[in-house]
């Protein structure tokens, strides 16, 4: 055999109809069935396993025997150990990926198997953006396999093109006139709070007077209940200090009530018919609350706040991500033409080059 002489060797066993493989690895002898009945294949084979020994890529036998269901196990561990935001979504992540690969080995997972998976999800009527999430969850599963040395190599993921960039937003007159019709001032701080700073509901509602520090005029966010895992803060300043200040004044009736934002002490919960009426009678019917960070992202962005900064409040994590929120208006486009003819109009009429004249021969 050559290339693998005095490291491996292949062999039939009785009653066997493939051949076998015996290797070295960690001064352990490992024997294993190639599934092969060619002796060439088989050969090459134990090529591969001496070749990903040497480059330390293997990790043993042992990682042919973990399933999907045993990465995904570890997956949501990690979670629970870090307390991370999006554990209950990771939940239904998880009751997908466990419904159709749960109980298969990992090393059969390829890109052929999960564009099929792909194309089942598709002809169902998933939306790009969760089949793409999904397809992060389990990558995820798979790297930390990989950090844990219980597979050898993360598969390639498929990951489908998004044209679902939202354009929810309103102007700031209209959010003005939104907050005006909500039906209670623990609401439309917290709706006012939302619209300022781009923060999420879910991170609002967990928002706590052990954060907030008086001498510095700073709300912190703890990274266990920010989406991204990642603490956040914001330095309160012109209106916020106002709207912080209502607050104060409102724990004084319920000093037993460790949020800032509550509704006569009650956590703020779900409020969307209280919403969905404000927004009609403001004349923005189907503006979601979700769209106020677009809205408060926007408005950070025409007043010449740097990406970096705004990024640092609103919790984004990449550039994408990011763009995808700040909007683009009709007026931003009508501003952009009027800009480009006054320069134009600025422009010479006549040419200053002179152009080259054809000498004739």
């Amino acid at each position: 055999m050559k290339g693998t002489k005095g490291l491996g060797r292949v062999f039939r066993r009785p009653r066997s109809p493939y051949w076998w493989v015996s290797y070295t690895f960690r001064g352990q002898e490992i024997r294993e069935s190639t599934k092969r009945k060619n002796k060439d294949e088989a050969v090459n084979f134990l090529k591969d396993k001496l070749a990903a020994i040497q480059t330390q890529r293997y990790v043993g036998p042992a990682a042919d025997q973990v399933t999907v269901a045993e990465l995904l196990h570890d997956l949501t561990v990690t979670y629970d150990i870090h307390g991370r935001a999006s554990r209950r979504t990771l939940r239904s992540h998880v009751a997908a990926w466990t419904e159709k690969l749960g109980a298969e080995k990992a090393v059969n997972v390829s890109l052929p198997v999960l564009n099929e998976i792909v194309q089942e999800w598709q002809r169902a009527k998933r939306a790009p953006a969760t089949i793409n999430k999904l397809m992060a969850s389990l990558r995820r599963a798979f790297v930390l396999g990989r950090e844990a040395r219980k597979v050898a190599a993360v598969p390639p993921f498929p990951r489908l093109p998004e044209h679902n960039a939202r354009q929810g937003f309103c102007e700031w007159a209209t959010f003005m006139t939104v907050l005006g019709e909500l039906p209670d001032d623990g609401l439309r701080d917290f709706v006012e709070w939302a619209g300022r700073t781009a923060m999420r509901k879910g991170e609002i509602a967990k928002l706590t007077w052990q954060g907030y520090d008086r001498e510095t005029g700073v709300v912190r966010l703890p990274g266990k209940d920010a989406k991204t895992g990642k603490p956040r803060r914001i330095v309160l300043a012109g209106p916020l200090l106002a709207l912080v200040a209502r607050r104060v004044e409102a724990r004084k009736a319920h000093p037993e009530c460790a949020l800032i934002f509550h509704r006569d002490g009650r956590p703020v919960l779900e409020f969307r018919k209280a919403w969905a009426s404000a927004c009609r009678r403001a004349g923005v019917e189907g503006l979601r609350f979700h769209d106020l960070r677009r809205v408060a992202i926007r408005n950070m962005v025409r007043a010449g706040v740097s990406q970096k900064v705004a990024m640092s409040i609103s919790g984004h994590l990449t550039d994408y991500t990011f763009r995808r929120y700040d909007i683009t208006s009709d007026d931003d486009l009508r501003q952009a033409m009027e800009r480009t003819s006054e320069y134009t109009e600025r422009l010479p009429a006549a040419p200053t080059v002179e152009p080259l004249r054809r000498v004739s021969g």
